[in-house]
């Protein structure tokens, strides 16, 4: 059973259909274990009750408290099409300097969609009144940004495509109640939009966000307004603040492109952003990783070869679709996992990464084998790889995992 997880595991990615359960259980085993080569030479069969053990763990582990990996998120969620992008991005960034932007932000990104538009704002193009249902972050998480996303796209110069456009974002200011009667508006923050761009552009809500997060009854919501340089109204279409009839797109494909959306960054203040377990995967094949891709008993035979050699890195694709995770793990598909595979035997070679302890242990495994167990061949250096799937209260979420990917191994 172990050779067939592991063939199946090693598989290119084919098909987002789940594998049988027996494969799928036992490949999330080889998951959660492969960082262990004594794994590799001793298994066994799970009961159904150790198995629902096991996947509880597993959500504990990962902090996902649905009913099951494998359930699906509701059908009225949408993710943003921004949100995967970004996660894929993540997934395969190769540089390490850590800075504050999305691609390298070193902790959990949130996505939300407004929940709030006034039925009679319906014919107007230049305004919209949004709110957002910010909910409180987890204990162990500090606010560290939060980000209003709007996008803008580059219309027909007949249309006044050659004006540019003022976007003034402003808070709604009212009482607990939020009443119409008593608003007022505060400017939070305006950018001047050029006629030729197409993108999203970014204003800064911390502040904002801070007060609405302490005092739940203070957010009254958001006003956008856009006001076009020149005489010509339509240019103000380009900044997409609602559905627009369009019969190239339907609206659940609109909101997934170009609805505004709250970008709420998070962290762990007691997790370093600058330790190893924190750094970007790559994805680029080194020297000394080894595929063992194959299948059926050729993958068995592969694996006992290379446990018998020099303890070393090879390839390990996880494919989320193969082990049941599609429904979690939104994006990115898979990733390069690495495992440790190999032997310790005496004497250790200078290309393999030991300490002092395990030459000593493999010094006296070598005349008392029978007493003292051989090193072994382990993980010496692990990254993380960033995840989106859907959280709690059904928030999408793009979430940074210690210790996913093998970078060295070593003996220990």
């Amino acid at each position: 059973p172990l050779a067939a997880a592991a063939a199946a595991l090693t598989q290119p990615f084919q098909s987002r259909r789940p594998a049988p359960r027996r494969t799928m259980l036992w490949s999330c085993v080889l998951l959660l274990l492969s960082t262990h080569s004594a794994a590799l030479s001793e298994t066994r069969l799970l009961d159904q009750e150790s198995l629902s053990e096991l996947e509880l763990a597993m959500r504990r582990k990962f902090g996902f408290e649905r009913q099951s990996l494998s359930q699906s998120p509701p059908p009225s969620v949408v993710v943003p099409q921004l949100m995967v992008d970004l996660a894929n991005r993540r997934a395969h960034r190769l540089h390490t300097v850590r800075s504050p932007d999305d691609l390298n932000f070193p902790g959990t990104i949130r996505s939300y969609h407004p929940s709030f538009l006034d039925v009679s704002e319906v014919l107007l193009t230049h305004h919209r009144h949004l709110k957002f249902d910010v909910h409180p972050l987890p204990p162990d998480e500090q606010l560290a940004s939060v980000e209003l996303r709007v996008f803008s796209e580059t219309v027909d110069p007949a249309a006044g495509g050659n004006c540019s456009v003022l976007l003034q974002v402003f808070e709604v200011v009212s009482d607990a109640s939020c009443s119409f009667q008593h608003q007022s508006h505060r400017l939070v923050s305006s950018k001047t939009i050029q006629p030729h761009h197409t993108g999203w552009h970014s204003f800064d809500l911390t502040a904002v966000a801070h007060k609405w997060l302490s005092n739940s009854s203070s957010n009254c919501g958001l006003f956008l307004l856009v006001t076009p340089s020149g005489e010509h109204v339509h240019s103000t279409e380009q900044v997409k603040l609602r559905v627009q009839a369009n019969n190239f797109m339907s609206v659940k494909e609109w909101l997934r492109h170009y609805e505004p959306l709250l970008l709420v960054k998070s962290r762990d203040p007691n997790s370093p952003s600058d330790s190893s377990g924190g750094r970007p995967a790559t994805v680029v094949r080194t020297r000394r990783s080894t595929s063992v891709r194959s299948a059926g008993g050729a993958a068995a035979s592969r694996m006992d070869a290379i446990a018998g050699s020099p303890c070393r890195r090879y390839l390990l694709q996880i494919d989320f679709a193969q082990i049941g995770w599609e429904n979690w793990v939104l994006a990115p598909a898979g990733y390069q996992s690495y495992m440790c595979v190999g032997a310790c035997p005496f004497p250790l070679a200078q290309h393999i990464n030991s300490t002092n302890h395990a030459v000593i242990q493999t010094i006296v495994n070598s005349f008392r084998p029978h007493v003292v167990g051989a090193s072994c061949c382990v993980p010496t250096q692990l990254s993380g790889i960033s995840l989106l799937s859907i959280g709690d209260n059904n928030i999408p979420q793009i979430k940074e995992y210690r210790d996913m990917v093998v970078q060295s191994c070593g003996c220990r």
